[in-house]
């Protein structure tokens, strides 16, 4: 069996080479365009091939709970970026999780059988829960929401290390309540460090441009905070102050947000933000899979190209082209 090896793609033809190579894609969506293998694992846009995965379950709830230790004896990957979902997916596709749909628990006895036979087929639901719907949602509140949230304050950002965020996940699932307590209560404080890190990105750095919050400068993914939660349904526009926001961070990426696909499809129709991606891809000279792109309600800039604050606007422009 091999080590664990994952290798990034900045561009749809490069992931195909990986997995022209034998690589597993987990993720490797490029405006729009999925990169994938017989296992599927996106869903986010179309393959190659047009199929569309916007409709399938998150990465970690499939790779968890129908694919375990598929990649058990091929531990290859290839991904376009880092966060809970492809992490996950992946840590349950080489077999290195806690699961009942371990085949090989089986061969183990006493407290290892106990331990690897653990079912966090809810943890996999609550990473899939904030990857695709997390508006209005308190993640401590949710089903190991304190475990994901110490993966983020140990792993996520952790020099954009891709293996030690797959280990990372079986570190915390095989240990015991008791040792993670005290990490919880640092958790709690890490979730309110980034909420007061957004509420001084929107003072000090955020500014309405033609009626889109901007942050020009974030130095955290602080869109919950930045939208700016009012009174009623929070799946319309109106519960929101700024349910359109773009932030332009200091690597040079921008991101476009609405708080869910319903208020980005009242705002933009339906579609919602993807009709934003076509547009500017238009503009651009960018092709599918090497453009704009992302979630009818979220999304951003090419993943290999540095955007600037003239780029901003060009977005503001056509965002107010589409608003109704």
């Amino acid at each position: 069996m091999k080590s664990l090896e994952i290798a990034f793609a900045k561009t749809a033809a490069e992931a195909q080479n990986y997995v022209n190579l034998g690589y597993c894609p987990v993720e490797c969506s490029y405006g729009g365009v999925s990169i994938v293998d017989g296992l599927l694992m996106d869903h986010h846009g179309k393959t190659l091939d047009g199929k569309d995965l916007s409709k399938l379950e998150s990465v970690a709830i499939r790779a968890y709970r129908d694919c375990y230790g598929a990649r058990r004896k091929d531990q290859r990957f290839v991904i376009s970026h880092i966060d809970a979902d492809c992490t996950f997916a992946i840590a349950a596709l080489a077999g290195y999780l806690p699961s009942p749909f371990n085949k090989n628990s089986k061969f183990l006895k006493g407290k290892v059988a106990e331990v690897m036979s653990r079912d966090f087929t809810a943890l996999a639901g609550t990473i899939a829960l904030l990857d695709t719907d997390p508006v209005g949602l308190d993640r401590m509140a949710l089903p190991f929401g304190k475990m994901l949230s110490l993966w983020h304050a140990f792993y996520s950002g952790f020099g954009g290390n891709a293996e030690l965020a797959v280990y990372g996940w079986r570190k915390l699932m095989v240990s015991e309540e008791e040792m993670l307590a005290p990490f919880y209560a640092a958790a709690v404080q890490e979730q309110e460090r980034l909420i007061a890190k957004a509420e001084a990105d929107m003072v000090e750095r955020g500014h309405k441009e033609s009626g889109i919050l901007v942050i020009r400068g974030a130095s955290v993914f602080g869109f919950d905070t930045w939208y700016q939660k009012k009174d009623g349904n929070v799946r319309t526009a109106a519960a929101w102050e700024n349910p359109v926001v773009v932030a332009l961070y200091d690597e040079g990426n921008i991101l476009i947000g609405t708080p869910c696909a319903e208020v980005a499809e009242e705002i933009f129709g339906e579609n919602g933000l993807k009709k934003v991606y076509a547009k500017l891809n238009e503009l651009y000279g960018l092709e599918e899979g090497t453009g704009f792109g992302g979630h009818v309600g979220i999304g951003g800039s090419p993943r290999n190209k540095k955007m600037t604050y003239d780029d901003v606007k060009s977005i503001i422009m056509v965002i107010n082209y589409f608003r109704k």
